[in-house]
């Protein structure tokens, strides 16, 4: 009797396994229905489309004009800035003084670390005028200067006397119309140092800073400019290295200062809330140091540059003399440099290429938070070919270089010249300003 019911109850199971098997099936055949999805409220899909990379909307642009629509959608927009997916690309752009003879559209490219890829119609509401040139970034935001085309140098992008203005503006590339020109300044002085710091929502502060004369603050809160005198405060603002980077990162701005003697000196800090210079040392001496760049990368703080005593030329295709440092403590002013990358001098150092098997089984297993761009060449990338070269990405997880194009290779060897043997310079660009897309960040 008991396994006669043992049996009747399990062919009871089999059966009702069976029905929510077909039960299953047939939900989902009702879920990829395209009726179905024709029928959804415009608030679920747009919803569900907020979830998608920027590049996965841009190309969903072309569709149709009510799904082109969506890229403006006030509704669109709010799910967005609640669930935007973590998508970081590197800003490429001419460099100064290049630009006024090369041509005169601005070529702005956005270089996906994740895809290996280079994207230009991302950019197409860059302000149009040849004469703009992007000076910082936060959040989405750029910070654009634009002076009269009279006006040349070709060590900076800042007019050479005091006197001169530069018109700024703060737009989003990403969208049409959408751009706000800054006020007239307090000061006329030339800064030193250029940076913008992004905070909660779409708020965001432009910091103008001098050695000499002190600090000037626009807060788009205010809508207004704020001059901080300098004071006798030993750490203030100092003038940037070569090529420096300034980043935005935790409501601060960070950028590296030089001594009079042209030497890398220390980190200098900007806190956008209490408005208050500080400082912190290098990992070793400034003195010996080229080529240094910061990086925010998932919350982290980087250091990544060269040594002279391995790099004698000024330009050349070798990243394998590369180091990386992180700063690490809750407190990054207090807190203390730990090494991360370190090539052993006596070895040969390759970087394997992003093109081949490995690099794209690495690029599909990494996180964009985890990636961060590299450029050794002294004014930044340089365009050969219609290809940018010059680019090496790093990941932080698997603390690992790549390459973005062939012949990274270091011998170490003094006695050859590592010089570029390309046969031209070719157009240079800057690559050290790291844009988050945020369609809808407004200025």
């Amino acid at each position: 009797m008991l396994r006669r019911r043992n049996d009747c109850t399990s062919q009871d199971r089999k059966l009702n396994l069976r029905e929510e098997m077909l039960l299953e099936d047939g939900r989902e055949e009702d879920a990829m229905d395209p009726s179905l999805w024709g029928q959804l409220p415009h608030e679920i899909l747009l919803a569900i489309l907020a979830w998608l990379p920027l590049r996965t909307l841009a190309r969903m642009r072309v569709v149709s004009k009510s799904w082109s629509a969506m890229w403006y959608c006030p509704v669109f927009m709010q799910f967005r800035s609640r669930i935007t997916p973590p998508e970081r690309f590197f800003l490429l752009f001419k460099t100064h003084g290049v630009q006024w003879f090369a041509s005169r559209t601005p070529q702005v490219w956005l270089y996906d670390p994740s895809l290996n890829k280079l994207h230009s119609k991302l950019f197409k509401h860059f302000p149009s005028s040849y004469s703009y040139q992007v000076l910082a970034t936060a959040r989405g935001l750029l910070l654009c200067g634009k002076r009269p085309p009279r006006i040349y140098s070709f060590t900076s992008f800042w007019p050479e006397k005091d006197n001169e203005s530069l018109n700024m503006i703060v737009c989003n590339p990403l969208r049409e119309n959408c751009a706000v020109a800054l006020p007239e300044r307090i000061g006329t002085w030339r800064p030193c140092v250029v940076g913008m710091i992004g905070g909660e929502g779409n708020t965001y502060k432009v910091i103008l800073a001098s050695f000499m004369y002190g600090t000037e603050i626009y807060d788009l809160c205010s809508r207004r400019w704020k001059l901080i005198p300098k004071s006798g405060v030993r750490n203030g603002p100092l003038p940037p290295g070569f090529n420096p980077s300034v980043i935005s990162r935790k409501g601060c701005m960070l950028y590296i200062g030089r001594s009079l003697s042209g030497d890398a000196a220390a980190v200098f800090l900007f806190n956008g809330e209490t408005e208050q210079w500080s400082s912190f040392d290098l990992p070793v001496s400034g003195v010996g140091l080229q080529y240094l760049q910061l990086q925010d990368c998932g919350g982290r703080l980087f250091l990544i540059g060269h040594m002279k005593a391995l790099t004698e030329c000024r330009n050349f295709l070798c990243f394998g003399d590369v180091f990386v440092w992180e700063r690490v403590g809750e407190d990054v002013v207090k807190g203390a440099w730990e090494a991360r990358f370190s090539p052993h001098p006596q070895n040969e150092s390759h970087f394997p290429v992003l093109s081949s098997p490995e690099g794209m089984a690495f690029l599909a297993r990494s996180k964009t938070e985890d990636i961060f761009c590299y450029t050794k060449a002294t004014f930044g990338a340089a365009e050969h070919d219609n290809s940018i070269e010059h680019l090496s990405l790093y990941n932080v997880s698997s603390n690992s270089w790549w390459s973005c194009a062939e012949g990274r290779v270091c011998t170490h060897d003094f006695s050859k010249s590592r010089r570029r043997t390309s046969g031209g310079a070719g157009v240079t660009y800057r690559c050290d300003f790291v844009f988050e897309p945020r369609i809808e960040a407004l200025p």
